[in-house]
């Protein structure tokens, strides 16, 4: 999506929210109960001065953007899992800013970092390849995710005024996210089963919606 991809404004602002939160992180078990809290911290100050296009023009990116993903999974999907609900907020801090996996390790721990890691397309790789690494490699909640972060930029890409650009990621979904969801569902298990095919089938709505707002436009430009 159109964006602003600035993140920490400053090294100072950088390490004064790294040593606060890693006071309060998530290591220990008395700490479990506020890591959403604290992954909300740490992603809103990760995400701080990005920018997104939203129903009001440019729109704050973790508002519009992290705070939706994790929204439909706790208020559609009706998620309680943490781990779950941290990696929804983190899903967006190293690829889109100057956050490390290094850090998210040492205050979220090893396993959320392999999740942020998962969901993170690195430099260099392609979309096709990204996906491919994340669906043969990654675990049912960490699909979920994926389907709910692609489902919100669905809901908000008519908002991106390149049309052609929304047509290949209409058909980037069905190719590398439908498609390869398809391919691995057998192996993903029971658990999230039936949130996995809730989201796919929200998702193949909105593609529909959103296609026929672009044939739409089509008709009235000829």
């Amino acid at each position: 999506m159109e964006q602003n991809m600035q993140g920490f404004t400053n090294t100072a602002d950088r390490n004064e929210t790294i040593s606060y939160i890693e006071e309060c992180g998530c290591q220990t078990e008395a700490a479990e109960a506020d890591c959403v809290k604290t992954a909300m911290a740490f992603a809103r100050q990760c995400h701080q001065g990005q920018t997104r296009l939203g129903r009001d023009g440019k729109v704050p990116y973790y508002d519009e953007h992290i705070l939706g993903v994790y929204h439909i999974l706790k208020d559609e999907c009706h998620v309680e899992d943490e781990t779950v609900l941290v990696v929804a907020l983190l899903h967006d801090t190293v690829e889109d800013t100057d956050c490390t996996f290094e850090e998210i390790e040492k205050i979220f721990g090893t396993d959320i970092r392999d999740h942020v890691y998962l969901l993170s397309k690195l430099e260099g790789e392609t979309f096709s390849d990204y996906s491919k690494r994340l669906f043969d490699h990654a675990p049912a909640q960490v699909v979920m995710i994926k389907l709910a972060d692609r489902l919100h930029n669905l809901r908000t890409i008519l908002f991106v005024s390149n049309r052609k650009w929304i047509q290949r990621k209409v058909n980037q979904t069905y190719t590398d996210i439908l498609d390869r969801l398809e391919q691995v569902k057998d192996n993903l298990g029971e658990n999230y089963a039936s949130e996995i095919s809730m989201l796919k089938d929200k998702i193949i709505e909105q593609l529909a919606v959103v296609q026929a707002e672009l044939d739409k436009k089509r008709e009235t430009i000829q």
